[in-house]
């Protein structure tokens, strides 16, 4: 048995539509939608040159128009999408909630969140201090004690 040309589109949806379930990108959603597009005109018997036409088009448009939207829901939160969540805490302030030894790890929280802590110089940081977040190292913040103006 031959497949005929809006079957085999409306597979390849089929399948990138369960790719999606697994996955949770979005883009596999919107290439299925896109094959569904070529698959409808496919079964208007269209050129194959319209079926691919339509193909990109869809596939463009729902990429751009989902980017577009993420990009401005991201800007009304105040984040940038160049910068990796967590890089968002660099220079800010935070407290120390479990005291940080020398040369050792404990607790910061910092925008009502807790982070493991390591002390940027290496010396003991006491509990309730405040600090100054440096950098991250993995999933550490690296601190310093705030200066007091």
């Amino acid at each position: 048995m031959e497949l005929l040309s809006w079957q085999i589109w409306f597979l390849i949806a089929a399948l990138l539509f369960i790719l999606e379930m697994l996955s949770g990108t979005f883009v596999l959603l919107f290439l299925g939608l896109a094959c569904t597009g070529a698959a409808i005109c496919a079964a208007f018997k269209l050129s194959f040159m319209y079926q691919c036409l339509t193909f990109c088009a869809i596939s463009s448009l729902t990429i751009f128009l989902f980017l577009r939207q993420k990009r401005i829901s991201s800007n009304k939160k105040g984040n940038d999408l160049k910068v990796a969540n967590s890089e968002r805490l660099i220079g800010l302030i935070g407290i120390v909630t479990e005291e940080i030894p020398e040369f050792g790890t404990g607790s910061v929280k910092v925008e009502n969140e807790t982070w493991m802590a390591t002390s940027e110089s290496g010396k003991q940081i006491s509990l309730n201090e405040t600090v100054s977040i440096k950098k991250i190292s993995g999933v550490k913040l690296v601190v310093e004690i705030a200066k007091k103006d």
